[in-house]
């Protein structure tokens, strides 16, 4: 879970409205990388194989290589993770809900950790 971005997250968790920084910071999070998502579907086979987990997801069966993407997309819905599912398959509609549910998971543990620390 460790971004680029998570000090920044951090500090703005610290200083605003909790409701709004989900709000914002969410509907941002889940937007910017959507296009993931449709770069999957159009040319994932060729962006996934350089990865080595890319790679052995495609050996498994269909279904569950659904179930593992849609696994790793609610632990951490990064771009990688996006491109797979793309790929695989998926709903958008099932992309997106997990996608937004697990973003909002991910603000809320942000805020709860930077006010225990006060």
């Amino acid at each position: 879970m460790l971004s680029p971005r998570l000090p920044f997250l951090v500090l703005a968790a610290g200083g605003t409205n909790p409701v709004l920084f989900v709000t914002l910071i969410g509907l941002r999070l889940s937007i910017t990388d959507w296009h993931w998502f449709d770069l999957g579907r159009r040319r994932g086979r060729d962006l996934a194989m350089k990865s080595r987990i890319s790679r052995k997801i495609l050996m498994w069966n269909p279904r569950a290589q659904k179930l593992g993407v849609m696994a790793l997309l609610a632990v951490r819905p990064i771009s990688r993770h996006l491109l797979l599912s793309g790929m695989v398959g998926l709903k958008s509609r099932t992309v997106a809900i997990i996608d937004i549910i697990s973003t909002v998971v991910f603000l809320v543990a942000i805020i709860m950790t930077v006010k225990g620390l006060r």
